[in-house]
């Protein structure tokens, strides 16, 4: 059974070698208490990870002091063994300890991030009602947007 544990910057080269990221902004960012990021693993092997923000980016989540769970990434050889579900309920439990009554997460609307959809409508994610976003701000109709991981629809949960 896979462990989920909290990461520190020592765990930066194995990360670096899981999937490429923004490390060095991501552990800032931890240090500074603004995320958490946590991966699942078995004894010295990385299975995934994902970040719990404290201080997103998204303005409504902002506003309702909403924490947002990003960056949940499965290792490829690793997926549809429910891996994803676990660390999503694993930040969606940290949130609630830390007295949040609802949690936020995104979802890229390209199709190679269907997978991801699915698994946020069947944990109980609805679309906030605001449209579509990019890079967390809200687009503009008539305005043509890159369909990539940054455009996204904004999804909420009461915890």
């Amino acid at each position: 059974m896979p462990e989920i544990t909290v990461a520190t910057r020592k765990n930066q080269d194995i990360l670096d070698r899981l999937h490429g990221n923004e490390w060095g902004s991501v552990f800032e960012a931890v240090e500074n208490g603004e995320r958490v990021l946590f991966i699942m693993g078995a004894k010295s092997e990385v299975y995934g990870y994902a970040t719990l923000n404290y201080a997103p980016k998204y303005a409504l989540y902002k506003r309702l002091n909403i924490p947002e769970i990003q960056d949940v990434y499965i290792a490829p050889v690793h997926r549809r063994r429910g891996y994803a579900t676990q660390l999503i309920e694993h930040c969606e439990l940290r949130a609630k300890e830390k007295g949040a009554e609802q949690v936020g997460i995104s979802v890229s609307v390209s199709p190679e991030f269907g997978i991801a959809q699915q698994i946020y409508i069947a944990r109980g994610y609805n679309v906030d009602g605001n449209g579509v976003t990019y890079d967390r701000a809200p687009v503009t109709a008539g305005q043509a947007y890159p369909v990539d991981d940054n455009l996204c629809l904004m999804m909420m949960k009461q915890l």
